[in-house]
């Protein structure tokens, strides 16, 4: 199996409700093939779970990985306000504006810290 056939038992599993499942096949889909969206998929999960460190873990490789996807930058920058660094979050916002200027969540989420 490829990396992308563990990312979609993984989905699969997480549709079914099998979170550990679900984070067994997005783990090893990393481990063949880093990907932000397995990451993103992963910090979901987490967070689902009330992991709130290895949620946060997932999401900021998921940023580093693809610091311009829209969802990964709003998400990571939602999670930096509630760590009280919020001038890195605004930053990752607005430049989320910047490239997107329809991306409301950005638009609303630098309004609510700013």
């Amino acid at each position: 199996m490829q990396a992308i056939d563990f990312y979609h038992s993984g989905i699969d599993e997480l549709r079914k409700g099998n979170f550990q499942k679900a984070i067994q096949y997005l783990e090893h889909s990393n481990q063949m093939d880093e990907h932000y969206k397995t990451y993103e998929w992963l910090y979901l999960i987490w967070k689902k779970l009330d992991n709130s460190e290895k949620a946060f873990a997932c999401l900021e490789k998921a940023f580093a990985l693809n610091p311009c996807s829209d969802s990964v930058s709003v998400s990571y920058a939602g999670e930096l306000a509630l760590r009280g660094e919020t001038a890195k979050a605004r930053g990752i916002l607005q430049e989320t504006i910047k490239r997107n200027a329809t991306c409301l969540p950005a638009v609303r989420l630098l309004e609510a810290i700013s």
